[in-house]
């Protein structure tokens, strides 16, 4: 089944580039799937690229995630343990907007250690 978005309205203006939104399944989409549904919606209907990226691996029980995919009309992808930004790139693809309850799995792992060496400059713990 394809949700109907026919009820949101039209677009004001266009945006300046095309967005190419990340949202992530586990705990984010799951998190309330009614908002998620409105908002991917929402996305679409303005022309955004919306994609769920997920940690998980492609392997083992995903129904719950593919069929959320097929009813939204929008692809999934799982980045097989692997850090999102990363594998994205990887397949062609560059996220420009990414909502995601754990941002922690996003950056590239030199992003990461840049981070980390910050705060361990600024006596962060």
């Amino acid at each position: 089944m394809i949700l109907d978005y026919s009820y949101s309205e039209p677009p004001h203006e266009p945006a300046a580039e095309k967005l190419n939104i990340a949202v992530d399944f586990d705990g984010t989409f799951t998190a309330n799937t009614a908002l998620f549904c409105q908002l991917v919606g929402s996305m679409l209907k303005y022309g955004a690229d919306v994609r769920i990226v997920t940690f998980r691996f492609s392997t083992g029980n995903n129904s719950d995630i593919i069929n959320w995919g097929e009813r939204l009309n929008v692809p999934v992808i799982f980045t097989e343990g692997k850090q999102k930004e990363a594998f994205c790139e990887e397949i062609g693809w560059k996220p420009n907007i990414w909502i995601d309850d754990d941002p922690r799995f996003i950056p590239v792992v030199s992003d990461l250690e840049s981070v980390a060496r910050g705060c361990r400059v600024n006596g962060e713990k």
